[in-house]
C-alpha cells in the first residue's frame, strides 16, 4: 500500500488576510448612504471659510490638525444616521466602517470633535445649510427605494 501524503491546510495568517489591502470602499456597497452624501458635492455649496480660515490660522507648530470639511462631511453623517454624541462619534470612527471610509481611516477623538462644533461656534450659514441638508437626508433614508417592494 502507497503511503499517503498528510493532510494540507490552508495557510493560516491572522495578521496577513490578503497580500496587498482592500480598498475599504469596496466594503461598502456602492449605494450606501455614506456614498450619497458624499456624491451630493456639499462641501462646495456649504458657505466653509468661516471655518476653514480661522483653522488655517492656527499654530502650524504641533501635530497636524484634520481637515474641517473632512469633520463637517462626519458631523453630517453621524447626525444622519442618529450619533451625535462626540464619544461616540469617536467610538464610530474606529468601528463603524462607513465612518473609517469617510474619514479616510483618521480617528479624530471626543475632544477634537466636540471643539470643532462647538468652541467657537462654527459659521452659523454652513450651520443651516447643513441643517437644511440633513433634513433632506433624513427624508431620503426614510423613503423606501423604488427598486424595492413595499
Amino acid at each position: 500500500m502507497a503511503t499517503q501524503k498528510p493532510k494540507s491546510f490552508r495557510p493560516w495568517q491572522p495578521e496577513q488576510t490578503t497580500l496587498l489591502p482592500p480598498s475599504p470602499r469596496e466594503w461598502l456597497s456602492k449605494d450606501h448612504q455614506m456614498y450619497f452624501l458624499l456624491d451630493l458635492d456639499l462641501l462646495d455649496e456649504l458657505a466653509l471659510s468661516e471655518i476653514l480660515i480661522p483653522a488655517q490660522a492656527k499654530d502650524p507648530r504641533g501635530e497636524k490638525g484634520f481637515d474641517p470639511r473632512m469633520l463637517t462631511m462626519l458631523l453630517l453623517y453621524t447626525y444622519c444616521v442618529g450619533i451625535v454624541s462626540s464619544r461616540r462619534i469617536e467610538r464610530a470612527c474606529h468601528e463603524e466602517l462607513a465612518c473609517r471610509v469617510l474619514t479616510g481611516n483618521q480617528q479624530p477623538d471626543y475632544s477634537c470633535i466636540s471643539e470643532f462644533r462647538g468652541n467657537p461656534p462654527p459659521a452659523p450659514a454652513a450651520l443651516q445649510q447643513l441643517a437644511h441638508h440633513q433634513q433632506l437626508l433624513r427624508r431620503l433614508h426614510r423613503t423606501p427605494h423604488a427598486d424595492q417592494s413595499p
